[in-house]
């Protein structure tokens, strides 16, 4: 039985190598090149959807909101938002945060951590952590899509987590 385990393997081993120059190619295997543009340091504005999904026993909403951000570099920056959910009263939330991404091509996640206020009869101040993906299109100048989910943490223990989904124009 070991022969002709052998003589298999053997024999596959010099079929491959026979075929191999058909079969795999012999130059190098590159990624594709990046935009520099797509992720480039400046000013980005931003409009999204948002879902407002909280903890308690208040019912989730939908409301949206805009966005402005700046990045000193492809990969760190500061985003300010606002937002406001038509609960029973209006509920505006204001938010600063630090914004880490990575990009590779068109495509990059990213992290948010930062703070701010919301008000809906009250101000409490917020603290805030989350994360999402913005991909670009740079037949359309680098404009993207980005999703993602922050969670909030507020004074009083009303906490929510808000899902945004949206569009980013760098400019």
């Amino acid at each position: 039985m070991s022969k002709v385990f052998a003589t298999l393997t053997l024999f596959t081993i010099f079929a491959v190598q026979a075929f191999a120059g058909d079969v795999v190619s012999k130059e190098a295997i590159t990624t594709a090149p990046q935009d520099p543009e797509s992720f480039a340091p400046g000013f980005e504005f931003g409009a999204y959807a948002a879902g407002a999904l909280p903890n308690g026993s208040a019912g989730d909403e939908l409301g949206g909101g805009i966005s402005m951000a700046y990045y000193f570099t492809e990969n760190i920056g500061v985003d300010r938002s606002y937002a406001v959910f038509p609960y029973s009263s209006e509920v505006h939330a204001v938010t600063a945060d630090l914004a880490l991404r990575a990009p590779a091509n068109c495509i990059s996640p990213y992290v948010l951590m930062g703070g701010g206020l919301i008000s809906g009869g009250t101000t409490d101040g917020l603290y805030r952590l989350g994360g999402g993906l913005d991909i670009r299109f740079q037949n359309l100048g680098n404009m993207g899509v980005f999703a993602d989910g922050v969670y909030n943490w507020v004074e009083g223990d009303n906490n929510f987590t808000i899902a945004r989904l949206g569009v980013r124009i760098p400019f």
